[in-house]
């Protein structure tokens, strides 16, 4: 059988014993080589970011469990922070909201339904008002109750919070020299959480960053991994070190 070559995107916050294993147990199941590479980065490239350029980029990628952002040039990796906040926090939230405030218990795919459909980083026209089915902790019975998409916001604001201050506190590590392009090229949003409604309007205005949610938001890390596979010399000044793992 041919042994493959693999290039595997991990978080940057991982351990180096956390990258080793990583990397030990995909050679252990058969490939020929192993190359990691930051998961933030794999999506610059996916979402077609210029990379090769004199010129600073920076993209944001909000995943289920982190978001990163990273600022990166033909230098390589210029700034780069991460935490262990996304879309899944946000759907904790407002489990947590509906519990504490109405005693309400709802599961965690209609918390995620609750979060696309009606979540908001920041106010958007007029508040809705929706029904959502879930059990009455009281009476112990299953019930439907009304909500507005206010509650909704101020359920989610701690882990948007979180997730603007990871890009503003980027931005204070991104060389002065630096700083131009970005002004100049703004910021890309990949991962689903890319997708949180107003969340691209509220870091801009946080920021004075211009801020686009890519084409392939949700694929950019995949079609980015592919790219790499496809011309490895080019990328491989972005491959994580064995010096690092």
């Amino acid at each position: 059988f041919i042994r493959p070559a693999v290039v595997l995107t991990i978080k940057p916050n991982l351990t180096s014993v956390e990258k080793r294993a990583f990397s030990e147990f995909i050679k252990g199941i058969g490939a020929r080589e192993v190359h990691l590479i930051y998961e933030p980065l794999a999506s610059a490239i996916g979402a077609g970011l210029p990379v090769d350029i004199p010129k600073a980029s920076m993209l944001v990628n909000i995943g289920g469990g982190s978001i990163t952002a990273i600022v990166i040039s033909i230098s390589g990796i210029v700034a780069i922070a991460s935490e262990r906040v996304g879309g899944k926090m946000i759907d904790a939230s407002i489990t947590r909201y509906l519990r504490e405030k109405h005693n309400f218990i709802i599961g965690d795919q209609t918390a995620e339904w609750i979060k696309i459909n009606f979540g908001q980083a920041m106010k958007i026209k007029r508040d809705n008002v929706f029904k959502v089915r879930g059990q009455d902790i009281e009476q112990g019975i299953p019930l439907a109750m009304s909500i507005n998409t206010a509650e909704i916001r101020e359920a989610i604001s701690k882990p948007v919070e979180r997730m603007v201050k990871v890009i503003r506190d980027l931005l204070e590590e991104v060389p002065p020299e630096l700083s131009g392009d970005l002004v100049d090229r703004g910021m890309v949003l990949t991962g689903g959480g890319a997708f949180l409604k107003g969340f691209d309007t509220l870091v801009a205005e946080r920021t004075g960053i211009k801020v686009t949610v890519a084409h392939n938001a949700l694929t950019a890390t995949v079609e980015g991994a592919g790219r790499i596979l496809e011309d490895m010399n080019m990328y491989k000044k972005f491959f994580i070190e064995e010096i690092d793992i």
